[in-house]
């Protein structure tokens, strides 16, 4: 009797660890929303990218490095730099050029697949929430 039950709960787990796995991610809870990616998950920003934005640079390559969630960068356009956070899939942050001179938000999505992004720049002061609500206007491609 012992063993038909130390069978039957063995062939119960096995079960649903099976209909566990079919449903998707390990843990996931059909309904239910997952927590956001953390910055350690999929496709990083580090890397050489070659960026092209709307009313300004085109073909401008980039450097951006991560540590933690935390993102820092240059490109080859008034001494540009990039500082910002990655949060699931984006980079949240700030653009500055000509030594402070120049500056605002900006924030990329990074594409599946990690070869490219999309985003969006304007600058301080402007309202960000409405310049997002245009097409992307600064890409870059990873080289």
């Amino acid at each position: 009797m012992k063993k038909i039950c130390i069978l039957l709960l063995a062939v119960l787990a096995g079960g649903m660890i099976l209909a566990a796995g079919c449903m998707g991610l390990p843990g996931a809870i059909p309904g239910v929303p997952q927590a956001p990616a953390s910055p350690g998950d999929g496709p990083s920003f580090a890397g050489k990218w070659m960026t092209t934005w709307q009313g300004g640079g085109h073909d401008v390559p980039m450097t951006l490095s991560v540590s933690g969630s935390a993102v820092t960068g240059t490109y080859d356009y008034n001494g540009g730099t990039i500082a910002g956070t990655v949060q699931g899939d984006r980079l949240i942050g700030t653009w500055t050029e000509d030594s402070g001179q120049s500056m605002g938000p900006v924030e990329f999505v990074m594409a599946g697949d990690g070869r490219s992004f999309a985003g969006w720049w304007g600058y301080e002061g402007e309202d960000f929430a409405a310049t997002k609500q245009d097409r992307p206007s600064w890409t870059g491609l990873r080289v």
